[in-house]
C-alpha cells in the first residue's frame, strides 16, 4: 500500500467518527490536523472542538477505536492539539462521579424548596434556599465540572467541590461559611475560564469567561447580604451567558457575532442597574433576552441540525424550544417590569430556568455526560417523553401565572419536577459502559 492509499484508508476510518451534536464527521469538520505514519505508530493530531468542552475526549477515544479497526502491527496515537488531556482516557464514572454528588443533592433539595414556595406540602428547607441551591449548587457545580474535565487540570476540580459544597453548607451547616466556600469556588471557576480563554482567545471564550465572572459577582453579593432580588439577576446571567458563549462558538460562521454580544452587554448593564432603577433594569433585561433569543433563533446551527435524525435532531429541537421560552421570558419582563414575587415573577423566572436552561440540559445530557464520565448514552426515542413533559409543565405553569390561577401554577410546578425526574431516570437507564481502551499519546 503506497502513502496516498494509506492516508485515504486512515481518513476513511476517521470519517466514521462523528461530532455527537452536529452529526458530522471530524474530517468534514476540519478537525483532523495531521496524520503521521511510521513503522511503529500511526499518529493523528485532532483540533479540539473547544477548550471549554469535554467532548474532545470522546472524539479522541472514538478516533482511536476507528483507527484500530484498519491499522495492524502499529500503535495508534491520538493527540488533542493544545489540550492537557490526561494520559489515561475517560476515567470511569467512579472517578468523576463523586464530583457530581453535590450537584445532584442540590438539585433534589432545591426542587423540593421550590415546591414548598408553590405551596406544596413537602419537607424541605425554606423557599429562600431554592435559588442558591439551583443556580450555585446545581448549575455552578455542573458547569464548573464540565470546564475542569475539558481542561484536564486536577486542581480545577476544586471549583465544583466548593460551589456545590458551599451551597449545601449554607443551607444545612453555617450560612456565612457556606457562602464564603461557594465564593471561593466561583473564583477558581474564573481561573479555569481564563485558562481556556488563553488557549483559544476568541469571542466565545471571552463570553464564557464573562459567565464565570457574573457567577462570582452574584455570589459575592450573596456573601455581602444584598437583597435576593438584587443579586438574582447576576445569578441568572450565569447560565444565560454560558449557553450564549457555547452557541456562539458553534454558530459564529452563520451570522455576525455583534448582535449576540450587544444583547449580552444589555443584560449585564441591566443587572448592574437593578439596585438603583429596578423597573428600568427589569425591562432592559427583557429587551436583552428578546435580542438574544432572536439572534439564536436566526443564526444558531440548530436550525440546520434539526433536519437530521437521531441525537442531532433531538439536541437541536431542545435548543430551539429553549430559545422560544427565552423569548417568552423577555416579553414577560419587558411588559411586567420589576417583580419581587407573584405570578409574572414566577413566569419570567421559570421560562428562563426551566424552558431555556433545562431545555439545554435535556438536549445535551447524551452528549456531555459520556464526556464527563466515560460512559455511552446512545440516543433513545423515549428521550422525547421528558422533553414533552417539560414543555407541558411550562405551558401549564406559565398559563396559570398569566391567568392568575395559583392551583394551575402549582400543577405546572409538579409537572416540571416530574419531567426532571423522568429525565434523570431515562438518562440513567440508557447508560452503557464503554470497553477499556488504551489511548496512547506522544
Amino acid at each position: 500500500m503506497d502513502e496516498a492509499e494509506e492516508e485515504a484508508l486512515l481518513l476513511g476510518a476517521l470519517r466514521t467518527v462523528m461530532d455527537p451534536e452536529l452529526g458530522t464527521d471530524i474530517v468534514e469538520l476540519g478537525l483532523v490536523r495531521r496524520i503521521d505514519v511510521d513503522d511503529e505508530a500511526v499518529r493523528v493530531t485532532i483540533v479540539p472542538t473547544s477548550p471549554s468542552c469535554p467532548v474532545s475526549e470522546v472524539i479522541q477515544r472514538d478516533a482511536v477505536e476507528a483507527l484500530q479497526k484498519v491499522v495492524t502491527g502499529q500503535r495508534v496515537e491520538v493527540q488533542i492539539e493544545g489540550l492537557a488531556t490526561p494520559s489515561t482516557p475517560l476515567p470511569a464514572l467512579a472517578v468523576r462521579g463523586p464530583f457530581l454528588i453535590p450537584a445532584a443533592i442540590s438539585l433534589v433539595i432545591g426542587l423540593a424548596a421550590g415546591l414548598r414556595w408553590l405551596g406544596v406540602d413537602v419537607s424541605a428547607p425554606a423557599p429562600m434556599a431554592h435559588a442558591p441551591l439551583m443556580l450555585v449548587g446545581f448549575l455552578g457545580t455542573l458547569i464548573a465540572l464540565e470546564r475542569a474535565v475539558a481542561l484536564g487540570l486536577p486542581t480545577l476540580y476544586t471549583a465544583p467541590v466548593f460551589l456545590g459544597g458551599g451551597a449545601l453548607a449554607s443551607v444545612f451547616v453555617a450560612e456565612d461559611g457556606g457562602q464564603l466556600v461557594a465564593l471561593l469556588g466561583s473564583l477558581i471557576f474564573i481561573v479555569a475560564s481564563v485558562i481556556a480563554l488563553r488557549r483559544k482567545p476568541e469571542p466565545f471564550a471571552w463570553v464564557l469567561t464573562l459567565g464565570a465572572v457574573v457567577l462570582a459577582i452574584g455570589t459575592a453579593l450573596w456573601v455581602a447580604g444584598w437583597p435576593r432580588a438584587d443579586l438574582l439577576m447576576w445569578w441568572l446571567l450565569f447560565p444565560i451567558i454560558t449557553i450564549a458563549g457555547e452557541r456562539l462558538e458553534l454558530s459564529a460562521h452563520r451570522g455576525p457575532a455583534a448582535g449576540l454580544l450587544v444583547s449580552i452587554a444589555v443584560l449585564v448593564a441591566a443587572a448592574a442597574l437593578v439596585s438603583w432603577q429596578p423597573d428600568i433594569a427589569a425591562r432592559a433585561f427583557g429587551v436583552g433576552l428578546l435580542a438574544m433569543s432572536a439572534w439564536l433563533l436566526r443564526h444558531d446551527i440548530a436550525r440546520e441540525t434539526v433536519r437530521k435524525t437521531g441525537l442531532p435532531r433531538f439536541v437541536a429541537a431542545c435548543l430551539l424550544l429553549g430559545y422560544g421560552w427565552l423569548l417568552v421570558a423577555g416579553a414577560v419582563l419587558l411588559i411586567g417590569g420589576h417583580q419581587t414575587g407573584g405570578f409574572l415573577y414566577d413566569a419570567g423566572l421559570h421560562a428562563i430556568l426551566l424552558g431555556f436552561v433545562f431545555g439545554m440540559i435535556f438536549g445535551h445530557a447524551p452528549v456531555i455526560f459520556p464526556a464527563l464520565f466515560g460512559v455511552a448514552i446512545p440516543f433513545k426515542p423515549r428521550f422525547w417523553v421528558h422533553v414533552a413533559l417539560l414543555q407541558l409543565s411550562l405551558v401549564v405553569r406559565i398559563g396559570g401565572d398569566l391567568a392568575g390561577l395559583m392551583e394551575v401554577r402549582k400543577l405546572g410546578g409538579l409537572l416540571g419536577v416530574l419531567a426532571i425526574a423522568v429525565f434523570a431516570l431515562s438518562t440513567a437507564t440508557a447508560v452503557r459502559k464503554r470497553k477499556k481502551l488504551e489511548v496512547l499519546q506522544p
